[in-house]
């Protein structure tokens, strides 16, 4: 396995836009769900803990690192191939998981304690699992269509 210096800085902009991206969107839905009077980037207690404006910025940094955590590791991951695809999803469930959950922590996402963890490993396990079942069933609908185009061609 080797990755271009040029496929690295591509992953860690690509992933720092996605995070940002994602983010804020899941800020405003939040916001709104929560009845919100106004936008907030995060919790009510980050945003007092910080004020509006570092709370804002701190969210943004944390969003993008989010974003490059998942994407370069992805890139690092999915990129061995002397890996199995099971193996390569064990490897990058047990990465994301142990990295994102101190970064969703500092984003007062919740607390860091064992209780709050096992229910965000629950949800983020849950997410993983319906996530990567889609991603199976489009690159298996991918192959098919390629081995229908193939047979077609003979």
């Amino acid at each position: 396995m080797r990755i271009s210096f040029n496929r690295i800085v591509a992953s860690i902009c690509t992933g720092a836009v996605i995070g940002q991206f994602i983010g804020f969107w899941i800020s405003v839905v939040f916001s709104a769900l929560n009845g919100a009077a106004q936008w907030i980037p995060s919790t009510p207690g980050f945003v007092a803990r910080f004020g509006q404006f570092p709370a804002v910025v701190l969210s943004a940094c944390i969003w993008s690192a989010i974003g490059v955590m998942f994407s370069l590791t992805a890139e690092l991951v999915y990129n061995h191939e002397t890996w199995g695809i099971w193996q390569k999803m064990g490897v990058y469930y047990v990465v994301t998981l142990l990295l994102f959950t101190p970064l969703a922590s500092v984003a007062g996402w919740f607390p860091l304690n064992p209780l709050n963890f096992l229910g965000f490993a629950i949800i983020f396990t849950v997410l993983f699992a319906i996530i990567g079942a889609i991603n199976m069933l489009m690159a298996r609908r991918k192959v098919d269509d390629l081995n229908q185009h193939l047979n077609r061609n003979r």
